[in-house]
């Protein structure tokens, strides 16, 4: 979504939100509705799309984070195989080209 339809429905939704809050206090002074149900529709009213707003960046900071823990899995994984083809023993060298090939197959755009 752009900036500029973020920045539409976000103004959109204030416009709709101070109409109807202003409906609910001219209530107030008919002495309608309580004050505590007049205050509780209005926080709920404004906190609704702070809370919305706030699980999408906490979801979207979530998946940055396990992107970059697996790319780190990923650099460790290939440091440890290259320190096995610098082993004296053959069966580790062996297991470190095995341990490649199998990085680069599952991986390969990066390896």
């Amino acid at each position: 979504m752009g900036v500029k339809a973020v920045t539409t429905i976000v103004v959109l939704y204030i416009l709709v939100v101070v109409g109807v809050s202003f409906w609910f206090w001219d209530g107030l002074s008919k002495g309608e509705p309580s004050v505590s149900v007049v205050i509780r529709n209005l926080v709920l009213m404004w906190g609704t799309p702070l809370a919305i707003f706030l699980a999408v960046w906490r979801s979207n900071i979530a998946e940055k984070q396990t992107e970059i823990a697996q790319r780190g899995l990923l650099a460790d994984r290939y440091q440890r195989t290259v320190e096995m083809l610098g082993h004296d023993l053959d069966s580790l060298r062996i297991g470190g080209i095995h341990a490649l090939v199998d990085l680069a197959r599952e991986h390969p755009d990066e390896y």
